[in-house]
């Protein structure tokens, strides 16, 4: 069993070792960055480096994994109604603010990889969250209606981007989650 100083020191270097590969993403390439790079980037020892991962592959995919279990963590479903809320604007609103991030990953072409992964995840994840709360029912199928929001989700992220982020975080929160409980969810009992 790790101590809890030991994790609290672990967070903080993986926290150091992400936001050190985000920040190097924005300024070049992917295939570009070395583990040398990186771990001279976040002050981190190459055996400590190793110790958690196998490659920059593997931290990129556990920040972006953590991301997309932030969007399954911060979608709700109402207790009494059963109403679904997806943190759209969240997701937007971090969009706008990760700016040169997307960019690198765009100019690496690693974006359509990684909305594949993350809208695989964000489907399992609601999925267990949808089975745990409305259990088994004859006329819901949990699978289908984690997959229809993140599908759906990952499709609104991808063309807000395209069309230039100019389209109000606040309003389209509202219309997704309007149109997410007027059918989907809209006769859950």
């Amino acid at each position: 069993m790790v101590k809890p100083r030991l994790d609290r020191r672990w967070n903080r270097t993986r926290k150091r070792l992400t936001g050190s590969l985000f920040e190097l993403i924005a300024e070049r390439r992917y295939d570009d960055i070395t583990v040398q790079g990186l771990i001279d980037r976040a002050d981190v020892g190459r055996s400590t480096f190793y110790a958690h991962y196998r490659d920059k592959g593997d931290l990129l995919l556990e920040g972006w994994n953590g991301f997309v279990d932030l969007i399954a963590d911060r979608t709700e479903i109402e207790q009494q109604s059963g109403r679904v809320t997806v943190p759209v604007e969240m997701l937007l609103e971090h969009l706008k603010d990760t700016r040169q991030l997307q960019n690198g990953l765009e100019r690496s072409q690693l974006v359509d990889r990684l909305v594949r992964i993350g809208r695989q995840r964000l489907a399992e994840k609601l999925e267990e969250k949808f089975t745990s709360f409305y259990g088994k029912q004859e006329s819901f199928d949990p699978a289908f209606a984690a997959n229809h929001i993140a599908t759906s989700l990952f499709g609104l992220l991808v063309w807000w981007r395209e069309n230039g982020a100019r389209h109000d975080a606040k309003k389209l929160h509202i219309q997704y989650n309007e149109l997410l409980n007027g059918g989907l969810f809209s006769r859950k009992e």
